[in-house]
């Protein structure tokens, strides 16, 4: 461990109730975003070091090893992800855009700009008609001053649309 950063993985085993490795990432990070994929495998993103990543990468439990899944557009971290019910994965949070990834071609491509862009912590439901409902969170900023620096809460909301 450095600076808070893990490179390694456990899994879980709810029929056992035990832990067990699960190998480890390429990319040492905190604050990532993770998500079930489809197929079992798990989609993992972004994170954060001294700066906020935009690389990604999948778990297989049948090898226990982890492979790329390649670059969001952006980098996020202290974010959202939310398999959508076509499979694909969308990370929202902590940038002004969304990502969208998707399993079957294994590219990402950019969402639209979101309302409340920078916020991080938000809470992601994906809703029973496929949309997702994100929700609070926070960004850093500081008074017109300088003296004060620190989380600006939001208790806005917004909906996203998969196309």
């Amino acid at each position: 461990m450095s600076n808070g950063l893990l490179a390694s993985a456990e899994r879980y085993s709810p029929t056992t109730g035990k832990w067990s490795s699960a190998g480890s990432l390429a990319v040492a990070r905190r604050d990532a975003m993770a998500a079930l994929l489809q197929d079992g495998r798990a989609l993992v993103a972004g994170g954060d070091g001294y700066s906020a990543f935009n690389s990604a990468e999948i778990f297989s439990p049948a090898t226990n090893g982890w492979s790329s899944a390649g670059s969001m557009t952006v980098a996020h971290a202290l974010a959202t992800a939310t398999r959508l019910n076509d499979g694909r994965v969308l990370i929202a949070g902590d940038s002004y855009r969304g990502d969208v990834y998707s399993p079957s071609t294994g590219t990402w491509s950019a969402t639209g700009y979101m309302v409340y862009s920078d916020l991080q912590e938000t809470a992601a439901a994906l809703l029973g008609d496929g949309r997702v409902l994100l929700t609070g969170g926070y960004n850093n900023t500081c008074d017109p001053t300088g003296e004060y620096c620190g989380p600006n809460l939001t208790n806005g909301a917004e909906i996203y649309s998969p196309s």
